[in-house]
């Protein structure tokens, strides 16, 4: 099969190549989204604003190829470091969160529901950037005032929040989430504690695990996702688990030291073995 492998700026795609090799496929490294042509492709996409842009026309492109299977799936793709859209997709899967595009609207609801305390986030921003804890009213005026202006809420990059706000429920919690990846039926787990941003790999399951597992599984089976992570939180009142945002790209050095999980047995393969893992998915079908 051919393999066609994104020569992206962080190596990914040359790690997918030898990989593939390994695996007697047929690999091609692109960077022209309208050459490949049939088989599987792997397109590495970045986070910061400018690129991710050019990296989601990219998918689009590819995704018109019929016989090409696209790693990550475009769905993920267009979602991706996009919280706006990822509201609204997830809503069944995520904490209550409201949307607001008016000024009076966001002050009534201020006023009216007292739903403090709750995250204001920026749509742009992974692993926790541009996402702030609104703990009283003043607060939350000020977010209001900055957003409705020329000033805009400072993001990361410099840029700005100008005309929207999203507010999401602070999950009552133990301190930390789960950050699960996927590649087809295998798993990692990371556990991210909220004080000191520490991430610790978890590479034994005991029940709480087992039953991140299982929800991840849920989320990526009905979701269609074959390769990405997924934030969850869990309230530590209800046990009711929460998605609080996907992602299809991250810094490979995070799960450096994560065993891979097949079916909650902890495997020998680690984060990086991934190319190994995801040819071997390939290989079974469970890609897609």
């Amino acid at each position: 099969m051919k393999v066609w492998c994104f020569d992206d700026a962080n190596s990914w795609g040359q790690g997918l190549y030898l990989a593939a090799r390994d695996a007697k496929h047929d690999p091609i490294m692109f960077d022209d989204p309208n050459i490949p042509d049939e088989g599987m492709a792997f397109y590495h996409m970045h986070h910061h604003p400018m690129v991710r842009k050019l990296h989601k026309r990219a998918m689009q492109k590819l995704s018109l190829q019929r016989d090409l299977l696209l790693i990550p799936g475009l769905r993920s793709a267009e979602l991706f470091d996009d919280k706006v859209e990822q509201a609204r997709h997830f809503a069944k899967w995520m904490p209550r969160t409201r949307l607001f595009f008016s000024p009076s609207v966001a002050r009534t609801y201020i006023e009216v529901d007292n739903p403090f305390p709750f995250y204001s986030k920026a749509a742009e921003g992974t692993s926790g950037y541009n996402v702030r804890r609104v703990e009283s009213y003043e607060a939350a005026k000020l977010e209001i005032k900055f957003a409705f202006s020329d000033r805009g809420l400072k993001a990361r990059y410099g840029q700005k929040q100008i005309g929207y706000l999203m507010w999401q429920e602070a999950v009552p919690n133990d301190g930390y989430t789960f950050r699960v990846f996927g590649v087809g039926r295998k798993r990692m787990v990371l556990k991210r504690y909220e004080d000191d941003r520490r991430d610790e790999p978890i590479n034994y399951v005991n029940d709480e695990v087992a039953a991140v597992l299982a929800f991840a599984d849920r989320f990526f089976e009905r979701e269609g996702m074959v390769w990405g992570a997924v934030d969850i939180i869990r309230d530590n009142q209800t046990g009711r688990f929460y998605v609080l945002e996907i992602t299809v790209g991250w810094a490979m050095e995070s799960v450096a030291h994560c065993k891979f999980i097949d079916c909650e047995t902890v495997t020998a393969q680690a984060g990086p073995d991934i190319w190994k893992v995801l040819m071997t998915e390939l290989a079974h079908g469970r890609l897609g």
